[in-house]
């Protein structure tokens, strides 16, 4: 894969919040370990997988609420985290947090 500079991976649909600055996937797993009595570890199986999208962007546009599900680049997840942040020297900035995990149905806040 060329490098490429900037955010070049956002859909039209995760751009309606704003100009993108950042953009960030991480995926995780949930991992059981057995141990010795003496605390060697003896065995890992993992058993969960997460999945958590975050982007970081120049508001221009308005924001998922918190708990909803939203869909960025084809990953949908629910709405754990959302900041705006204002300051005088600066534009108008936000953050959201979306996390998924295995094939677990996501349901909204009501």
């Amino acid at each position: 894969m060329p490098l490429s500079f900037g955010v070049t991976s956002v859909d039209s649909t995760a751009a309606s919040y704003g100009v993108f600055q950042q953009y960030q996937e991480n995926d995780s797993a949930q991992v059981a370990e057995a141990r010795q009595e003496n605390g060697k570890m003896v065995d890992m199986k993992a058993y969960s997988a997460e999945k958590q999208t975050q982007v970081q962007f120049l508001v221009n546009g308005s924001l998922p609420t918190i708990g909803a599900t939203a869909t960025i680049n084809s990953r949908l997840g629910l709405v754990v985290e959302r900041s705006v942040t204002e300051a005088i020297t600066n534009y108008k900035t936000g953050q959201v947090t979306l996390r998924s995990a295995d094939a677990a149905t996501l349901q909204a806040l009501t």
